[in-house]
Protein backbone atom coordinates (compact mmCIF):
# COMPACT_ATOMS: atom_id res chain seq x y z
CA UNK A 1 0.00 0.00 0.00
CA UNK A 2 2.97 2.12 0.53
CA UNK A 3 3.51 3.32 -3.35
CA UNK A 4 -0.47 3.29 -3.94
CA UNK A 5 -0.57 6.11 -0.79
CA UNK A 6 2.56 7.82 -2.34
CA UNK A 7 0.88 8.41 -5.13
CA UNK A 8 -2.18 9.74 -3.89
CA UNK A 9 0.01 12.35 -1.88
CA UNK A 10 1.56 13.68 -4.79
CA UNK A 11 -2.43 13.84 -6.46
CA UNK A 12 -3.16 15.91 -3.13
CA UNK A 13 0.23 17.68 -3.52
CA UNK A 14 -0.43 19.06 -6.61
CA UNK A 15 -4.21 19.85 -5.89
CA UNK A 16 -2.41 22.69 -4.71
CA UNK A 17 -1.62 23.83 -8.04
CA UNK A 18 -4.56 25.57 -8.49
CA UNK A 19 -5.72 26.89 -5.30
CA UNK A 20 -3.77 29.81 -3.64
CA UNK A 21 -2.18 29.17 -0.17
CA UNK A 22 0.33 31.47 1.02
CA UNK A 23 2.67 28.73 2.05
CA UNK A 24 3.61 27.63 -1.30
CA UNK A 25 5.79 29.70 -3.83
CA UNK A 26 3.08 29.53 -6.62
CA UNK A 27 3.45 25.91 -6.09
CA UNK A 28 6.98 26.00 -6.62
CA UNK A 29 8.68 22.17 -6.82
CA UNK A 30 11.81 23.59 -6.36
CA UNK A 31 10.83 25.37 -2.92
CA UNK A 32 13.40 24.44 0.04
CA UNK A 33 11.45 22.32 2.85
CA UNK A 34 13.68 24.01 5.62
CA UNK A 35 11.19 26.75 4.70
CA UNK A 36 8.05 25.06 5.53
CA UNK A 37 9.36 24.28 9.09
CA UNK A 38 11.33 27.36 11.05
CA UNK A 39 10.96 25.65 14.28
CA UNK A 40 13.40 23.04 13.61
CA UNK A 41 16.49 25.21 12.98
CA UNK A 42 18.87 21.93 11.84
CA UNK A 43 17.15 21.29 8.42
CA UNK A 44 18.53 24.83 7.75
CA UNK A 45 22.09 24.06 9.66
CA UNK A 46 22.76 21.29 7.84
CA UNK A 47 24.42 21.19 4.63
CA UNK A 48 22.16 18.57 2.73
CA UNK A 49 19.07 19.45 4.27
CA UNK A 50 18.69 22.98 3.61
CA UNK A 51 19.14 21.61 -0.37
CA UNK A 52 16.32 19.37 0.15
CA UNK A 53 13.14 20.41 -1.72
CA UNK A 54 9.78 19.78 -2.41
CA UNK A 55 10.81 17.74 -5.84
CA UNK A 56 13.55 15.64 -4.01
CA UNK A 57 10.32 14.58 -2.09
CA UNK A 58 8.09 13.81 -4.85
CA UNK A 59 10.50 11.75 -6.62
CA UNK A 60 11.76 9.87 -3.44
CA UNK A 61 15.18 11.68 -3.48
CA UNK A 62 15.76 13.01 -0.17
CA UNK A 63 18.66 11.85 0.87
CA UNK A 64 17.46 10.48 4.41
CA UNK A 65 19.55 7.49 5.07
CA UNK A 66 16.12 4.92 4.56
CA UNK A 67 15.04 2.58 1.91
CA UNK A 68 12.74 0.10 2.54
CA UNK A 69 12.26 -2.00 -0.64
CA UNK A 70 15.31 -4.03 0.27
CA UNK A 71 15.03 -3.59 4.01
CA UNK A 72 18.82 -2.65 3.86
CA UNK A 73 17.35 0.38 6.17
CA UNK A 74 13.58 0.64 7.12
CA UNK A 75 12.98 3.48 9.06
CA UNK A 76 9.41 3.07 9.60
CA UNK A 77 9.93 1.09 13.36
CA UNK A 78 11.51 3.40 14.57
CA UNK A 79 9.31 6.39 13.27
CA UNK A 80 5.85 4.40 14.97
CA UNK A 81 7.76 4.40 18.21
CA UNK A 82 8.05 8.46 17.79
CA UNK A 83 5.32 10.86 18.86
CA UNK A 84 5.62 13.09 15.87
CA UNK A 85 6.71 11.37 12.51
CA UNK A 86 7.03 14.14 10.47
CA UNK A 87 9.46 15.55 13.29
CA UNK A 88 10.94 12.01 13.31
CA UNK A 89 11.43 11.95 9.74
CA UNK A 90 13.21 15.38 9.37
CA UNK A 91 15.77 14.70 12.15
CA UNK A 92 17.06 11.44 10.22
CA UNK A 93 20.18 11.88 9.10
CA UNK A 94 21.56 12.00 5.72
CA UNK A 95 23.11 9.13 3.46
CA UNK A 96 22.98 11.39 0.37
CA UNK A 97 22.66 15.06 -1.23
CA UNK A 98 19.23 15.27 -2.17
CA UNK A 99 18.34 14.47 -5.66
CA UNK A 100 21.25 12.50 -6.12
CA UNK A 101 20.17 9.04 -5.86
CA UNK A 102 16.40 7.46 -5.34
CA UNK A 103 15.43 5.05 -2.52
CA UNK A 104 12.24 3.99 -1.71
CA UNK A 105 11.41 4.71 1.55
CA UNK A 106 7.53 6.36 3.69
CA UNK A 107 9.90 9.21 5.08
CA UNK A 108 9.36 11.39 1.57
CA UNK A 109 5.53 11.55 1.94
CA UNK A 110 5.65 11.71 5.73
CA UNK A 111 7.48 14.84 5.30
CA UNK A 112 5.67 15.79 2.05
CA UNK A 113 2.44 15.77 4.35
CA UNK A 114 3.99 18.09 7.00
CA UNK A 115 4.32 20.40 4.16
CA UNK A 116 1.48 20.32 2.57
CA UNK A 117 -0.34 21.24 6.52
CA UNK A 118 2.03 23.81 6.84
CA UNK A 119 1.47 25.57 3.32
CA UNK A 120 -2.44 25.30 3.47
CA UNK A 121 -2.99 25.40 7.35
CA UNK A 122 -4.95 22.55 7.00
CA UNK A 123 -4.36 18.96 8.10
CA UNK A 124 -3.46 16.63 5.38
CA UNK A 125 -6.45 14.19 5.97
CA UNK A 126 -8.73 17.52 5.43
CA UNK A 127 -7.23 18.83 2.73
CA UNK A 128 -7.27 15.86 1.10
CA UNK A 129 -11.36 15.04 2.23
CA UNK A 130 -12.45 18.60 0.92
CA UNK A 131 -10.41 18.81 -2.13
CA UNK A 132 -10.00 15.19 -3.51
CA UNK A 133 -12.11 12.67 -2.19
CA UNK A 134 -15.55 14.81 -1.60
CA UNK A 135 -15.32 16.00 -5.54
CA UNK A 136 -14.53 11.92 -6.49
CA UNK A 137 -17.92 10.86 -4.30
CA UNK A 138 -14.92 8.75 -2.02
CA UNK A 139 -16.75 8.84 1.75
CA UNK A 140 -15.14 5.66 3.13
CA UNK A 141 -11.62 5.44 4.04
CA UNK A 142 -9.57 5.80 7.24
CA UNK A 143 -5.80 7.17 8.04
CA UNK A 144 -3.73 5.90 10.34
CA UNK A 145 -2.33 8.82 13.20
CA UNK A 146 0.55 9.41 15.03
CA UNK A 147 0.03 10.47 18.81
CA UNK A 148 0.33 14.27 17.19
CA UNK A 149 -2.34 13.62 15.09
CA UNK A 150 -0.26 13.28 11.68
CA UNK A 151 -1.70 11.33 9.15
CA UNK A 152 0.32 8.31 8.18
CA UNK A 153 0.93 9.12 4.31
CA UNK A 154 3.83 6.36 3.37
CA UNK A 155 1.22 3.77 4.68
CA UNK A 156 -1.12 1.87 6.23
CA UNK A 157 -4.30 3.74 4.31
CA UNK A 158 -7.36 2.24 4.21
CA UNK A 159 -9.72 2.68 1.14
CA UNK A 160 -12.22 0.63 -1.07
CA UNK A 161 -10.96 -1.09 -4.18
CA UNK A 162 -13.97 1.23 -6.14
CA UNK A 163 -12.53 4.23 -4.69
CA UNK A 164 -8.98 3.20 -6.28
CA UNK A 165 -10.86 2.44 -9.39
CA UNK A 166 -11.94 6.51 -9.18
CA UNK A 167 -8.41 8.06 -8.46
CA UNK A 168 -6.90 5.52 -11.13
CA UNK A 169 -9.46 7.49 -13.58
CA UNK A 170 -9.13 10.56 -12.32
CA UNK A 171 -4.88 9.92 -13.41
CA UNK A 172 -6.18 8.51 -16.76
CA UNK A 173 -8.27 11.56 -17.57
CA UNK A 174 -5.94 13.72 -16.69
CA UNK A 175 -7.40 15.62 -14.00
CA UNK A 176 -10.75 15.50 -14.81
CA UNK A 177 -13.59 13.90 -13.00
CA UNK A 178 -17.37 14.42 -13.80
CA UNK A 179 -16.19 17.05 -16.18
CA UNK A 180 -14.51 18.75 -14.02
CA UNK A 181 -11.02 19.47 -13.90
CA UNK A 182 -9.78 18.52 -10.12
CA UNK A 183 -6.19 18.48 -10.40
CA UNK A 184 -4.08 20.42 -13.26
CA UNK A 185 -3.71 18.00 -16.85
CA UNK A 186 0.17 19.62 -16.41
CA UNK A 187 0.82 18.42 -12.89
CA UNK A 188 -0.98 15.03 -14.37
CA UNK A 189 1.47 14.49 -17.09
CA UNK A 190 4.44 15.42 -15.15
CA UNK A 191 4.01 13.37 -12.48
CA UNK A 192 3.36 10.43 -14.97
CA UNK A 193 6.91 10.66 -16.78
CA UNK A 194 9.03 7.55 -16.93
CA UNK A 195 12.10 9.24 -16.24
CA UNK A 196 14.04 8.14 -12.27
CA UNK A 197 16.37 5.73 -12.92
CA UNK A 198 16.17 2.91 -9.99
CA UNK A 199 19.22 0.52 -9.81
CA UNK A 200 19.26 -3.18 -8.19
CA UNK A 201 15.35 -4.06 -8.95
CA UNK A 202 12.56 -3.61 -11.26
CA UNK A 203 9.28 -3.80 -13.12
CA UNK A 204 9.93 -3.45 -16.06
CA UNK A 205 8.51 -6.25 -17.33
CA UNK A 206 5.09 -4.43 -17.27
CA UNK A 207 6.86 -1.35 -18.65
CA UNK A 208 6.36 0.26 -21.97
CA UNK A 209 9.00 2.33 -21.70
CA UNK A 210 12.45 1.71 -23.57
CA UNK A 211 14.45 3.80 -20.85
CA UNK A 212 15.94 0.72 -19.31
CA UNK A 213 16.83 -1.45 -21.77
CA UNK A 214 19.35 -2.81 -22.22
CA UNK A 215 20.45 -0.33 -18.92
CA UNK A 216 20.89 -1.66 -15.81
CA UNK A 217 19.37 1.16 -14.36
CA UNK A 218 15.46 1.02 -14.55
CA UNK A 219 12.91 3.28 -14.68
CA UNK A 220 10.35 4.03 -11.78
CA UNK A 221 6.44 3.57 -13.01
CA UNK A 222 3.60 5.32 -10.90
CA UNK A 223 1.34 2.40 -8.84
CA UNK A 224 4.16 -0.31 -8.59
CA UNK A 225 5.32 -1.33 -5.93
CA UNK A 226 5.25 -3.90 -1.85
CA UNK A 227 1.25 -4.13 -1.50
Amino acid sequence: MVTVLFSLMRIVFFITDKKQFTGFSNSDVNQKVYEFFPEYPFLKSDPNKKLMTLKNLLEMKSGVDCEEFNGTKDCEEGMEWSKNWVKYALELPMKNKPGIEWSYTSMDPVILSGVISKATGMSVMDFADKYLFKPLGISKYRWTLDPSGNAMTGGSFYIRSVDLIKLGQLVKDKGIYNRKQVISKKWIVESTLCDIAIPDFSNMKSSRSKAGIPSLLFTAITGTGKG
